[in-house]
């Protein structure tokens, strides 16, 4: 089938076009979210200037708490979109079939409201009402829709874009990926007889590297012996040598 290659547009895409979401949403809320609320403003110069007033005031404020819950609620949408990023529109296939991630998404959504409920000072958060809950909550779903409409942009217009012989590269190379884990997964062993398949070629490459080691000090040996043998052969022959001589004189 050929190597799998990496195509970087889909991630590039899915990364610049929810930061570019995200930074509208966080300064929409941070510059114009008090108004819109009708809460006190938590931006630092209004929180200084309240507390010169009032040494006793609270620094926490509903404001950025709203702020700091619906960053972490953009993140935990976005996680769900993660799932998909070559131009599928249901992110939620396959969804419930992954129990740790399922697991992971829960935990997190628990701590956050223990954080924005209960938090307090510790944390600089303070309680939020149900339609400031409700309003986080719609900025933080806010980057599913957004995902949809990126499928739609084209990767010509993402640098180093192939166009269409690059979408046809993806489509094929997804193929054989998506192949690849199904025979995967649908192997009840195949997580076991692809370990015993690590193991075994790392056991063969460590008894090849061994047998080398022996090799090479094999023939060492062979090297040193053969040479003390050359060495007594040479030694018997002079002193034949001297023999004949002293018989001659």
């Amino acid at each position: 089938c050929g190597p799998i290659r990496i195509r970087w547009e889909p991630q590039l895409r899915f990364m610049f076009g929810h930061a570019v979401y995200q930074f509208i949403v966080l300064c929409v809320i941070i510059w114009a979210g008090d108004s819109m609320m009708g809460i006190e403003s938590g931006r630092p110069e209004d929180i200084k200037h309240k507390t010169a007033h009032d040494p006793c005031a609270s620094d926490t404020n509903q404001h950025f708490t709203m702020v700091f819950n619906t960053f972490v609620l953009m993140q935990l949408f976005n996680e769900v979109n993660a799932r998909k990023i070559h131009n599928e529109i249901n992110v939620f296939d396959g969804f419930f079939s992954n129990p740790w991630f399922l697991g992971v998404m829960t935990t997190t959504v628990a701590l956050q409201i223990i954080l924005v409920e209960f938090g307090g000072r510790a944390f600089g958060t303070a309680p939020l009402t149900g339609n400031q809950w409700a309003v986080c909550l719609a900025f933080g779903a806010g980057t599913m829709f957004w995902n949809a409409l990126l499928t739609f942009v084209p990767y010509e217009w993402i640098p180093n874009g192939e166009g269409e012989e690059g979408a046809e590269f993806e489509a094929a190379s997804r193929m054989r990926l998506d192949s690849s884990l199904k025979q995967f997964s649908s192997n009840p062993l195949g997580r076991q007889s692809s370990f015993l398949r690590g193991s075994r070629r790392l056991s063969k490459s460590m008894e090849a590297a061994h047998f080398g080691d022996l090799s090479q000090g094999a023939s060492s040996r062979r090297r040193s012996s053969v040479g003390s043998v050359s060495d007594v052969n040479l030694a018997s022959e002079a002193e034949q040598v001297a023999n004949s001589e002293e018989a001659m004189v």
